[in-house]
């Protein structure tokens, strides 16, 4: 089990206060993970810090079995069937939703909503943090190759 740092959950949770309020509101299956850096490895860990109620009704999983565990090693050998989307709170706190596959595959339009959601804010994200050109366009096009139903898109870049 990963020790999770108690002091720097709750300074993001209180900063993402409107998130932590809605979290157990939400009726989607979310996990929050605290983001662990493995520099030995070279990358990071997402160790859970809490599950909300949806996540609980909907696994029948409770806090004790999953909190201190990767998400990795939880869905490998819990979650077999789960497609996880990872939403950034900040450096250092991460949010999955979880969904069933075997209930996607019966509401695929609006899982592709959420897919699409998650690109398209991955991308606007990408559009500030960058600084370099050529790993902006590299980045974005890498997110936007994630969606099954594009063959084709254009960048146009602005000389500004």
């Amino acid at each position: 089990m990963k020790k999770i740092n108690k002091i720097s959950i709750e300074k993001n949770y209180s900063k993402n206060l409107f998130f932590i309020k809605c979290f157990n509101k939400i009726p989607l299956p979310l996990i929050i993970c605290d983001v662990i850096y493995n520099l030995q490895e070279k990358k990071k860990e997402y160790v859970i810090s809490d599950i909300n109620k949806s996540f609980i009704k909907t696994f029948n999983l409770n806090n004790s079995e999953l909190i201190g565990k990767d998400v990795k090693e939880i869905k490998n050998k819990i979650l077999k069937n789960v497609e996880l989307i990872k939403f950034v709170i900040d450096k250092n706190l991460t949010c999955f939703a979880v969904f069933d596959c075997k209930k996607i595959r019966k509401n695929d339009k609006n899982f592709e909503k959420l897919r699409l959601y998650e690109i398209l804010r991955n991308v606007n994200k990408i559009l500030f943090d960058s600084k370099n050109r050529d790993i902006l366009i590299k980045r974005i096009s890498r997110e936007i190759n994630k969606l099954d139903f594009v063959d084709f898109f254009y960048i146009y870049l602005n000389k500004d």
